[in-house]
């Protein structure tokens, strides 16, 4: 599968040789999927706005005189190109600095009246046969008003990606009734396996890494670039794909480097908590027996038992689990607005089985992010007039999750050719039960389990 990653178009102050050059390079390589990581245009005018969508849906032309150009994607162009705004977009009044002028992000953008259909965020999930499938989140990070270049994206659109991939892992995501939109999935275990081997791409305007070569640009960067960042570890996301700099930079990165210390741990137990099928770990669960609350690698580990285990007895205040000769006996009692629920674990060998398996959720945690890696990718910008660098780049999903990148940039003769010697490719791992592996193999040694069981 073939992703053409294109930003900043800047169209009002682009070059339409560019352009022209740009479309035949595209149409060469028809792409699969079309990324647009905004700044479509220069001042947030219609008029370019249109000329876009007419580009994109089928030809334009510069003038009477020159043949006409254009991707003819046609109606249905949605179903392959994703689309986000920038900053240029939102631009509602100019102010002026001794250099020149710069124009003001406001709450209103013509990209909304041409691509009325194109509300943000938004997930799709593509697949392709024989190709990895894709996972694409087009995210708006232009909430920020009355700055000229600085980004935020709200709370409310985080929170929104969460649930779309908490509601997809479960097998549960939906679109026009289909699970994960997609008429070849039959069943919700299905649907878990295919969102599980996806390549997870979030695609947005403002860059969330910046090169540790360069200094922090506090007028230009995204304001809650890190609560961005632990979204997208939190739940999987392999390729960030921005523009904004007009830089010519894609790095892959492990997620242990590019958190704090702080977020790598909360990372790792989320990681833990998925795999134990939890959405969440219970805040006050208590050992019966002495009354002190677990710590939260013990709390994971008895979720990752319980889920091995039947219900054998549930009532409004208890809920007891057996299964392998084990049980697990739970009780909720209501305190104030808080909830406690009170463990009683059976038996010397499954408590210090539990405990192994919370040592190993605190010895993994490094483990779990070195395993995990993110590919950040910008690109320059593709058409803006007196830019030394224009070009965009081409993204390759080849089988077993490896992910090729090639720069398309333009030449001295004005055509766009590839960089060979700058080609570059990287392995993405599959999102793998590193914790369960190791919490499966400690039942195992104390006999607590057998493997035909936990199959």
């Amino acid at each position: 599968m073939k992703i053409a990653h294109i930003t900043d178009l800047h169209l009002g102050a682009h070059s339409d040789d560019a352009w022209r050059a740009l479309t035949e390079k595209l149409n060469e390589i028809n792409p699969t999927v079309f990324v647009f990581s905004g700044d479509f245009t220069e001042n947030n005018d219609l008029i370019h706005f249109q000329r876009f969508l007419d580009w994109l849906r089928d030809e334009i032309s510069v003038s009477d005189s020159t043949a006409r150009f254009g991707l003819r994607l046609g109606d249905n162009y949605d179903q392959r190109a994703f689309l986000v705004p920038g900053n240029h977009d939102y631009f509602e009044r100019s102010i002026s600095f001794n250099s020149g002028t710069a124009g003001i992000v406001g709450l209103k953008t013509c990209f909304t009246d041409v691509f009325p259909k194109n509300k943000l965020p938004s997930w799709s999930f593509l697949d392709r046969g024989k190709d990895p499938s894709i996972f694409i989140v087009a995210l708006d990070s232009n909430m920020k008003q009355n700055t000229v270049a600085v980004g935020l994206v709200s709370n409310e659109d985080l929170k929104q990606i969460e649930e779309w991939c908490e509601r997809a892992r479960h097998g549960q995501l939906k679109k026009e009734a289909f699970l994960l939109g997609c008429g070849s999935l039959k069943n919700q275990q299905e649907a878990i396996k295919s969102f599980k081997r996806a390549i997870k791409i979030l695609v947005l305007h403002h860059y969330i890494i910046l090169p540790t070569a360069r200094d922090a640009e506090w007028h230009m960067g995204l304001e809650n670039a890190r609560d961005v960042l632990v979204r997208a570890a939190v739940d999987d996301f392999d390729i960030i794909l921005c523009g904004h700099d007009h830089h010519d930079y894609v790095e892959c990165y492990s997620y242990l480097t590019a958190l704090d210390k702080r977020a790598v741990r909360r990372f790792a137990r989320m990681y833990c908590i998925r795999q134990c099928g939890q959405r969440t770990t219970s805040v006050y669960e208590l050992d019966a027996k002495n009354g002190k609350m677990f710590s939260r690698s013990m709390r994971i580990a008895i979720d990752f038992l319980r889920t091995k285990l039947e219900v054998i007895e549930e009532s409004l205040c208890t809920r007891k689990y057996f299964g392998f000769g084990l049980q697990i006996d739970q009780f909720h009692r209501k305190k104030g607005i808080r909830e406690f629920i009170r463990i009683d674990i059976r038996g010397t060998p499954l408590r210090d089985a539990l405990g192994k398996i919370a040592a190993v959720v605190e010895e993994e945690m490094e483990t779990i992010m070195k395993k995990r890696s993110l590919i950040h990718g910008m690109s320059p910008s593709a058409l803006k007039k007196n830019e030394i660098t224009k070009g965009f780049n081409l993204l390759t999903v080849e089988k077993d999750r490896r992910v090729k990148i090639e720069k398309y940039r333009m030449d001295m003769n004005g055509d766009f050719c590839i960089k060979v010697e700058e080609i570059k490719s990287y392995d993405i791992p599959t999102p793998a039960d590193y914790f369960s592996n190791h919490a499966y193999k400690i039942l195992r040694e104390k006999n607590l389990v057998r493997d035909e069981e936990v199959e």
